[in-house]
């Protein structure tokens, strides 16, 4: 097991000659991407704990300045282990979209990244329909065409998301739609890692005898997955483990939307396009954004205007995503968490 470093405390600076040189290249790498080593309570006010998993911990935080409230994303980065948070952190602040999660700011403090992004307070896709209700086909296509649009820009640098599902898809409180969790982006020439959820993976992803690195296409079958959720309310494909979807995928076809007289004619043709189970025939996010289901989209009024509307008196209870911060607030939303429980 890999055990947890505990920094040498020097006098006055952290590189101080007590630093080991793992330490030292730590700071290094840190200076190279323009991390500051500092102590994130001395600028912000940590709120309550929002979201957990694999990757570490989200909280809700309030700028001590400003008043601001942004999400912090915790990540371990440790001198054995320095390079994937980092990264992440990189990704965000390249890939400047209005369609991508906007980084407001990082720091590195006691073996730990801080990630501070916006705050988007409706949630993600699903928290946004278990709160107001099942999504109408309009607002399905405000959505796809939002994050078709954050697709494109992150493949015409020559990357994928790898991971596009309903709950990285997050809802600002004014509507926008943003991609978020950019922990797997990776190069489209070095693609050849299993990532994402099972149920949201493309067949080439999981292919038994694949040889060659997969594509872009990936993000584009997550997509349309992603669509039959927010049609249906549900997954439309959940597998246990790697070899189960595998396994699935030998033999079977691409799912389809199970009410067909529900949804418009172009709804379905996307679906189906998307969910091409050759990549060479399944279009790209730039040829998407051409279909008749997005391109003549009018978003004006805004497809999510009534749907947000009725959060206002859900919001005081959301686990934490709210961007206002309530008048009775209890004493804990006031003061700072100590610093052991944003670690632990």
């Amino acid at each position: 097991p890999r055990h947890r470093h505990q920094a040498t405390p020097g006098p006055g600076s952290l590189l101080s000659a007590a630093l080991s040189s793992a330490d030292k290249q730590l700071v290094d790498l840190l200076k190279s991407y323009d991390i500051p080593v500092k102590d994130p309570l001395e600028d912000y006010v940590f709120l309550k704990c929002i979201g957990k998993g694999y990757y570490g911990k989200i909280f809700k935080a309030r700028n001590r300045q400003t008043g601001q409230l942004v999400a912090v994303k915790i990540l371990e980065c440790t001198p054995e282990n320095p390079e994937g948070a980092i990264i992440e952190s990189n990704f965000l602040q390249f890939f400047e979209h209005q369609n991508v999660i906007r980084m407001v700011g990082k720091c590195h403090w006691e073996n730990q990244l801080y990630i501070f992004t916006e705050l988007c307070g409706k949630g993600d896709l699903c928290t946004l329909r278990t709160k107001t209700g099942a999504y109408k086909e309009t607002e399905i296509a405000f959505v796809t065409k939002k994050v078709l649009e954050g697709l494109h820009h992150i493949h015409s640098n020559g990357y994928l998301h790898s991971d596009i599902r309903p709950q990285n898809i997050l809802i600002s409180d004014a509507g926008e739609v943003k991609i978020a969790d950019l922990g797997d982006v990776t190069h489209e020439s070095l693609a050849t890692e299993i990532y994402g959820r099972y149920g949201y993976m493309a067949p080439e992803m999981v292919k038994v005898d694949r040889e060659d690195a997969y594509d872009q296409k990936v993000d584009i079958w997550s997509l349309g997955m992603m669509m039959i959720n927010m049609a249906e309310g549900k997954p439309a494909l959940t597998f246990e483990n790697i070899h189960l979807t595998t396994e699935h995928w030998v033999t079977s076809e691409p799912p389809t939307i199970k009410k067909k007289k529900k949804w418009s004619g172009s709804f379905h043709d996307f679906v189906q396009a998307a969910l091409s189970k050759d990549p060479t025939m399944r279009p790209t996010a730039e040829e998407l954004l051409q279909h008749d289901f997005v391109r003549d989209l009018k978003c004006k009024p805004h497809p999510f205007v009534k749907r947000l509307g009725s959060m206002t008196s859900l919001e005081s209870s959301h686990s934490g995503f709210s961007s206002t911060t309530s008048s009775n607030q209890s004493r804990g939303e006031q003061e700072s968490l100590p610093a052991h429980d944003l670690l632990t």
